[in-house]
């Protein structure tokens, strides 16, 4: 997710460096359409829009398309799955819970090595396996894993028997293989969410349970502002043009986005609320997903407004393209959008770093400090200065020091994100841990238990 922001980032400097560079392209020839130099700068305009393609499509695919990918590679794998990678999963998972049980974590580490011949491995199994290893490493015991174990065997059995079911035609259910690729390959899957409720009383506090959760929660987000996205449109097609109707003095050329952004969040919110809330937990469980679903739904809510107000304050350019430079409207305009984008993904960024650190473990003091309080600050510095420019009247004696105050808070948002963007590698390597990174750290855990095994049985 954080990954995800900060593609959307890159891909709007491309884009207003590209309106940006080609008004100013513009501009010059009109004054200067014989210079040599003018011919030599024109073809960086082709660059910039091939680099806005070429950041297109990495964007989108990691947005729409990552769990849809591993979905079409499920679906690909079933006939084999069915025939014989299901029942290795299950032989192996059998013995290896039994191991696990007797907390004998020698013969567990010796069957680690086997895992990694596996070709059926879900999300939900991979993190088992990476719990497990990481106990085993520090000689701490394993017994608590136990439980989670049995859950995770009961699933793939569960799984198996939905696949032979279909297969045999004896289910019609829908949409069964995206549900089954979604099971297998997602974060937010009910398999790999209910995996962490096994942990209730022993391998995580309550805390970390609830927080742990909700954030898996939280990538099934998307589907809801898909079914919100419906909703509000068909909401928004019947009833705003009878209000327009009805108020004719409303200027709906800005109150009609601001009510569409609005309504979607709200819809999206509560359908995803009522989607956790709705389910059969006890209220022993329900207590610990309370305190990070109010934070989630206030992030989110912030996010809404800060689209909302921000748009509100995006300057028509209707009109004629006035002043010169980068006072002309058009500039204005683009820089405008520009600061919409760059400060509601500090917001996005902040929902992010807590939704990709809840996933791969829990939230340590570097990641919060980079990934939240940090931005945070941000936010709240520059859209202060912003908010409060345009709550005063551009009039007045203040005129110049607020038309200020927004032009540094637009340069220090894009120099925030410059900075990060540079300082990305070390960032990641410090704090944070992809599922790519995830795996390659588990390989080489149990690399070095396999190295282990082999001086043992030398010895």
């Amino acid at each position: 997710m954080r990954k995800i922001t900060k593609n959307l980032v890159t891909l709007m400097f491309i884009v207003v460096l590209y309106f940006g560079y080609s008004a100013w392209l513009g501009q010059e020839a009109a004054a200067h359409s014989t210079e040599v130099w003018y011919s030599i700068l024109d073809p960086f305009k082709t660059i910039l829009l091939v680099s806005l393609f070429a950041m297109i499509v990495p964007t989108v695919k990691s947005i729409f398309f990552g769990t849809y990918i591993g979905i079409r590679r499920y679906r690909a794998a079933r006939r084999d799955n069915i025939l014989f990678n299901y029942e290795s999963a299950i032989d192996f998972f059998t013995k290896f819970n039994g191991f696990v049980k007797a907390g004998d974590s020698k013969s567990a580490k010796s069957m680690l090595p086997v895992f990694q011949g596996l070709t059926f491995k879900p999300t939900f199994a991979n993190n088992y396996i990476q719990d497990v290893t990481d106990k085993i490493l520090v000689d701490k015991s394993i017994e608590m894993y136990y439980q989670a174990g049995e859950y995770v065997l009961s699933s793939i059995k569960e799984m198996f028997e939905k696949e032979k079911k279909f297969i045999r035609g004896e289910t019609n259910e829908f949409l069964f293989d995206i549900k089954r690729g979604y099971d297998y390959v997602s974060f937010g899957s009910k398999y790999a969410i209910n995996y962490y409720w096994k942990f209730e009383n022993n391998a995580l506090t309550q805390r970390q349970i609830g927080w742990k959760i909700f954030s898996l929660e939280m990538f099934k987000f998307y589907v809801y502002e898909i079914i919100s996205l419906f909703i509000t449109a068909i909401a928004c097609a019947i009833f705003l043009p009878i209000i327009a109707a009805e108020i004719p003095e409303w200027d709906y050329g800005k109150i009609a986005p601001i009510v569409i952004i609005s309504m979607f969040f709200i819809v999206a919110i509560v359908f995803h609320a009522v989607s956790i809330f709705a389910k059969k937990h006890s209220e022993f469980k329900k207590r610990n997903l309370i305190i990070p679903a109010i934070i989630y739904y206030f992030l989110l809510f912030i996010l809404a407004l800060n689209i909302v107000f921000g748009y509100a304050l995006i300057p028509s350019i209707t009109g004629q393209n006035e002043g010169s430079g980068l006072q002309s409207t058009f500039f204005i305009f683009l820089f405008s959008i520009l600061y919409v984008v760059l400060s509601s993904c500090l917001i996005l960024y902040v929902i992010s770093t807590l939704m990709d650190a809840w996933k791969n473990g829990t939230m340590q003091k570097g990641i919060l400090f980079e990934g939240i309080i940090i931005p945070m600050i941000m936010w709240i510095l520059t859209a202060g200065s912003r908010f409060f420019g345009a709550a005063i009247s551009s009039d007045g004696p203040l005129q110049d020091t607020i038309a200020y105050l927004i032009s540094i808070s637009i340069f220090v948002l894009i120099g925030y994100w410059v900075v990060l963007w540079i300082t990305e590698p070390l960032i990641s390597n410090l704090f944070t841990m992809t599922p790519k990174s995830k795996n390659k750290k588990q390989a080489k855990q149990i690399q070095a238990i396999e190295m282990e095994l082999k001086e043992i049985k030398k010895d």
